[in-house]
């Protein structure tokens, strides 16, 4: 009986030892994992526009459009993360008429994005001049 007293007295404190150490442990980790998550993302878009398409879908119909930002960051707000940075419109005559939209303050819900590109100002510049000479009618 003395061995039984013992394996329930060192699993008394096994369970103890649980009750007390692991939620601070798994607290901790789960904070440093969200923080490794925005850090990592911020430097995915770090000094680049990004462009993200983004799915406007209905039942009825399969849309898509694109969103070129600047200073792009993923955020959590209500349990769902989204990108939000500036609006960035490039000096062209082509988009002028978006120029209104240039530095305002967008987010688009991450689910709904499909696909990024990230660019330098350099790369932009070159995407742009590609897709003008692939999509013009």
């Amino acid at each position: 009986m003395g061995s039984k007293a013992s394996v329930a007295i060192l699993l008394s404190i096994l369970f103890v030892f649980a009750i007390i150490f692991i939620p601070p442990l798994s607290t901790t980790y789960a904070e440093q994992s969200d923080e490794t998550k925005e850090s990592i993302s911020n430097k995915l878009f770090e000094g680049k526009i990004v462009v993200f398409r983004v799915d406007r879908s209905s039942a009825l119909e399969t849309k898509e459009s694109s969103k070129s930002m600047k200073n792009a960051s993923i955020l959590e707000i209500g349990g769902r993360y989204f990108v939000i940075g500036t609006a960035y419109v490039p000096d062209d005559p082509d988009y002028a008429e978006y120029q209104s939209m240039q530095d305002v303050n967008i987010g688009i819900a991450w689910e709904k994005v499909s696909e990024y590109q990230a660019f330098t100002d350099e790369q932009y510049i070159s995407y742009l001049k590609w897709w003008k000479e692939h999509n013009e009618k």
